[in-house]
């Protein structure tokens, strides 16, 4: 299973050309081009293959066979502005006031669904998307460095559902998530604690680390379900289980040359600085926070579909981050570093206006709070609460839909001023300053009803 996982998530990457990506938390909602140009509110609508993301209930709407293939490119926007002047040890951080930009990336968030209705009363998907992940990447001489300045993580979600009608007038789907994903995280290392084993020299270096080739397979499920509750009204409701990853990597070191040898006790004189951070095996676990969210949508007005959806994220998942070194000889590189995300409820309004039967119109808006608590903010997610709009385009020609979707992601300014450990010795990184971020997000999708 694990080797089917790991191929069908290559071909996917091939095909499509996806990256990481830019995330709210680390969530990636925008799984759908025509549900993200009315803000991602579509859990009630879940009138197109993307169902199979949003409610898989919906694919009972659906006419026979069809299929959606679409990507989303993303472009954030990051800049810290520091007002911190070290850590607490000597290496510096770049005076107070100095701004430093997020290198400049562009990615693809891509996504595949085929549905497929046997019957009214019972219908199958699958979809293929990516709906957590991140990437942030700094110059490796900022502030964080000792934090990171790179992190990236992919979750590729394979799901197939079934859909079923008990009775008239509910719909009901349950489905199942593989999930393969990979991780990658690369670091300063200050060097400076190692003179308390006799490395004069050691004070104020700094070393490498680069975690890579780190990935781990899991799996969960999840439901839904379609209720027509009036001619003009339609409730949905959908929970995605959380999913834990244990993740398995490579920890390869980088140590300056010239920098001597231990010279104290436990180690024999003479032994090799480089001796105390070994290439080996590293290992984290992650858990894919679990999604619920119900949603409405009304067409008591000609041609227009408005909708309201209410999600809530279990973020509370995210308690710490612990990577464990398979050779650790001095006791210094493993660590466990609180996070203590909080769970939260985000709110998202969206419209449809057909303009013929043809062409139709989309705008949303979005209200989606951090789950970043203020003490364990850091460099791998400057997170906060932000405003989403959009706007969106769908054209119909034949058996081919063609939907087009831009997103503007505005997160308000975020103060922050905190201690964070760096390493398992007492190192900690005093960040004081400010981060600012927009990103902007242009959707494109072709679906096609055989």
């Amino acid at each position: 299973m694990q080797q089917i996982v790991v191929l069908l998530a290559l071909v996917f990457s091939i095909l499509i050309g996806s990256d990481r990506a830019f995330a709210a938390g680390f969530q990636l909602p925008e799984q759908g081009i025509a549900a993200m140009g009315q803000g991602n509110a579509f859990v009630a609508q879940a009138d197109d293959p993307s169902a199979v993301y949003y409610n898989p209930a919906g694919i009972l709407q659906l006419e026979g066979t069809q299929a959606t293939l679409g990507t989303t490119l993303i472009h954030p926007s990051i800049t810290f502005t520091n007002q911190s002047t070290s850590l607490s040890t000597t290496s510096p951080t770049g005076p107070p006031g100095r701004e430093t930009d997020e290198k400049d990336m562009y990615f693809l968030l891509p996504h595949l669904y085929v549905t497929h209705r046997l019957t009214d009363k019972l219908g199958f998907g699958f979809g293929a998307f990516i709906p957590f992940g991140l990437t942030t990447e700094w110059p490796s001489d900022w502030e964080g460095r000792f934090i990171s300045y790179r992190a990236a993580i992919n979750s590729y979600y394979f799901n197939p559902v079934v859909a079923f009608q008990p009775e008239p007038g509910l719909m009901l789907s349950a489905g199942i998530q593989l999930v393969h994903s990979t991780a990658e995280v690369r670091r300063k290392i200050d060097l400076t604690p190692v003179s308390a084993f006799g490395c004069g020299p050691c004070v104020g270096q700094e070393g490498d680390l680069e975690l890579k080739d780190a990935d781990g397979d899991g799996w969960g499920y999840n439901l839904g379900a379609l209720v027509p509750l009036s001619e003009k009204n339609k409730l949905g409701v959908t929970f995605r289980s959380p999913v834990n990853i244990h993740y398995k990597g490579d920890a390869n070191f980088t140590i300056p040359s010239g920098l001597g040898s231990l010279a104290s006790p436990p180690f024999p004189p003479g032994t090799p600085v480089a001796f105390l951070f070994p290439n080996g095996e590293v290992s984290t676990d992650i858990t894919m926070p679990g999604i619920f969210e119900v949603g409405l949508t009304n067409q008591s007005f000609s041609n227009l579909t408005l909708s309201f959806d209410m999600q809530w994220v279990g973020w509370s998942s995210f308690r710490n981050l612990s990577l464990d070194f398979a050779n650790d000889p001095g006791g210094i590189l493993d660590s466990n570093v609180p996070k203590n995300w909080n769970d939260v409820i985000n709110f998202r309004l969206g419209a449809e206006y057909e303009l013929s039967s043809a062409l139709a119109l989309r705008m949303g808006y979005v209200w989606d709070p951090t789950p970043v608590p203020p003490e364990t903010l850091d460099t791998l997610l400057p997170d906060n609460n932000r405003h989403d709009v959009s706007i969106g385009l769908g054209y119909k020609s034949g058996p081919i839909t063609v939907d087009l979707a831009y997103m503007a992601i505005i997160l308000l300014p975020r103060n922050v001023s905190n201690t964070l450990p760096v390493d398992s010795v007492g190192t900690t990184y005093n960040q004081v300053g400010k981060y600012e971020t927009l990103a902007h997000e242009g959707g494109l999708s072709i679906s096609y009803h055989f």
